[in-house]
């Protein structure tokens, strides 16, 4: 009877034990939304991304969108990759993100001859997570930015008295910008 009653508690702490150690999953989801400053030599601007992803242990990696207004609008497309270098109460992070920058022409564009292509865009740099006690966190992020815009348009040729389009491609001219930024970007992830 004694052999019978130990094997109980044995049993029944075992599985005490086994519910309270709750597995935690390979893969989080997780969402990031980030609202940012880019200044640079000629302007200031402001840059909106969403990025959903997967994270193992320190590492994240994840696909992000958004709208960029520095200079000439547009919308990156990027894979985002981020390392957590410390992991406490807060954890400092290493990020870099790489895509394509698709321009938005602003307004009503009915000039024919001016064209944007898409171009290069990327973002690297240092940040820190502000870690809750729920699984939400904020984050504060310094990186530096690059996007490159593509602009080809034709020159009008003056005819009497009406412009004309030339048709020949040699009339051409490419506008190639190449843009340098700091960002400074705040954000939720959740």
């Amino acid at each position: 009877m004694r052999i019978l009653t130990v094997l109980l508690c044995v049993a029944a702490m075992l599985q005490t034990s086994a519910q309270q150690k709750k597995p935690q999953p390979k893969f989080q989801y997780n969402t990031i939304a980030q609202v940012g400053l880019l200044t640079g030599s000629s302007t200031e601007s402001a840059a909106l991304q969403l990025i959903g992803g997967v994270k193992r242990n320190r590492l994240f990696t994840g696909i992000g969108t958004g709208v960029d207004y520095y200079m000439y609008r547009g919308i990156p497309v990027f894979a985002d990759v981020r390392y957590d270098l410390l992991q406490k109460k807060g954890t400092l992070f290493a990020y870099a993100d790489g895509g394509v920058h698709f321009p938005w022409v602003k307004g009503d564009t009915k000039d024919d001859w001016v064209k944007y292509y898409p171009g290069l865009y990327s973002d690297a740099g240092f940040g820190y997570q502000f870690k809750t006690k729920t699984t939400t966190s904020f984050l504060l992020s310094v990186g530096y930015s690059y996007k490159h815009v593509k602009q080809k348009y034709e020159n009008l040729i003056w005819v009497d008295p009406w412009p004309v389009i030339p048709r020949p491609a040699s009339f051409g001219e490419t506008r190639n910008f190449y843009l340098h930024r700091l960002s400074v970007k705040l954000g939720i992830q959740f």
